[in-house]
């Protein structure tokens, strides 16, 4: 049985990526193959050097971890901009 990208997921996981490696391991999303010889797109893909597939994703269950990280974020920059208004009327009334 071999097993697809879509296998690799669960429902709930979010994808970011998926593409092809090629000869020297690098990401790519299209194999560019110049073979005219070549029986079959994956026989070309072979020759060109591409070695496989690769999938980016994060899990599901790393949703609660990104909102946290996005609230501290936020709530920076708000403490942040509410220090530099408080600053600056006080430097503007004196």
């Amino acid at each position: 049985m071999v097993k697809t990208l879509a296998d690799t997921l669960a429902r709930e996981d979010w994808q970011i990526g998926s593409g092809f490696l090629d000869a020297q391991g690098n990401r790519t999303n299209g194999i560019h193959c110049n073979s005219a010889a070549a029986q079959s797109p994956l026989q070309s893909a072979r020759d060109a050097g591409y070695r496989g597939n690769y999938l980016a994703y994060q899990p599901a269950d790393r949703f609660w971890t990104f909102q946290w990280i996005e609230t501290g974020i936020y709530l920076a920059i708000s403490l942040l901009a509410l220090g530099l208004t408080v600053w600056w009327v006080r430097r503007r009334l004196v």
